[in-house]
């Protein structure tokens, strides 16, 4: 009865808990718990079973003293599939970032080209005209800077568009960064 006891106070220290929490938890007093702890008294099989769920250990432990093993091995294997599952949420949410920082700079990119375009008039042909209007005309001199800058805004923007919209279905992960 008293390896019982020490192996409730075993687990109940494990998880942090003083006697006291874990009488709240289970709905008893705190002198039940030192009782058990002691030897002095023994709890019930529906007592051990709710301890082994409030303490997550295996009940067989807290009866026995033996350790199953398969469930260890299987208590790892769910610690390694969850951090797996982190790190690639992590890597999710660092590519949304990289997505929404490019469809970013790339619409800022964009309006800055028509407004400059909307406020540089060419004189072409005799007659003033705004730049943006006579882009898809000129392939070459002083304007392929800024048809490059345009061609390259207009990609970032479909490009980002198209990788966000086959993410839709991680749009929760959204929240995080935004509330």
């Amino acid at each position: 009865m008293k390896d019982l006891g020490e192996r409730i106070q075993k687990a109940r220290k494990n998880k942090g808990y003083s006697q006291e929490t874990l009488a709240n938890l289970f709905g008893i007093s705190r002198q039940a718990i030192q009782k058990w702890e002691k030897g002095e008294n023994e709890p019930s099989i529906d007592s051990v079973k709710r301890l082994a769920q409030l303490l997550d250990v295996d009940f067989t432990y807290l009866l026995t003293g033996e350790i199953n093993v398969s469930k260890s091995v299987s208590a790892i294997d769910n610690e390694k599939e969850i951090i797996k599952e982190k790190k690639q949420e992590e890597k999710n949410v660092g590519k949304l970032i990289v997505l929404s920082i490019t469809l970013f700079v790339s619409i800022v990119v964009l309006m800055s080209l028509v407004i400059f375009s909307f406020f540089n008039k060419q004189n072409i042909n005799g007659t003033l005209t705004s730049l943006w209007w006579y882009i898809p005309f000129v392939f070459g001199g002083t304007n392929a800077w800024f048809i490059f800058l345009f061609l390259i805004s207009i990609a970032g923007i479909v490009l980002s568009i198209i990788f966000l919209v086959r993410r839709r279905k991680k749009w929760e992960k959204w929240k995080v960064l935004f509330y």
